[in-house]
């Protein structure tokens, strides 16, 4: 099997969102599920750098966003104790609809995540 080939191990719906979640430093996914047009889409990953944390927060803020995105952190009994969870916040109805609102959010990830704003999210958004 390729590299990245996931076929029959992942919903072929969450495999590019999950290679670019994985891209970003600290950030590793778990789990995942398209919703199969039924539920929500969602992605479970651990995050050890605040500094990716912060630009998912601001790829998925409503004030940058199409909405459709939201994340959640959670507890756990197992390590590591807490974990996050990006999910949609409606139903996708159909492929297209769902890769629109994928490009979307994939599309914020990188220009949120450029390297021209790593020092903003490093000081917490304030003034230097």
């Amino acid at each position: 099997m390729a590299k990245n080939d996931f076929t029959g191990i992942m919903d072929f719906e969450c495999v590019s969102l999950c290679m670019k979640l994985n891209e970003l430093p600290g950030v590793e996914t778990t789990e995942s599920c398209c919703g199969h047009y039924k539920e929500a889409y969602k992605i479970f990953f651990n995050c050890e750098d605040f500094i990716s944390l912060a630009i998912l927060t601001r790829c998925t803020d409503k004030r940058y966003s199409d909405g459709n995105w939201e994340i959640v952190c959670s507890g756990s009994d197992n390590y590591p104790l807490y974990g996050f969870l990006l999910r949609s916040t409606c139903v996708f109805h159909s492929l297209d609809e769902l890769n629109e609102s994928l490009k979307e959010l994939m599309g914020n990830i990188d220009y949120w995540g450029d390297e021209r704003f790593k020092s903003y999210f490093k000081s917490n958004g304030k003034e230097q």
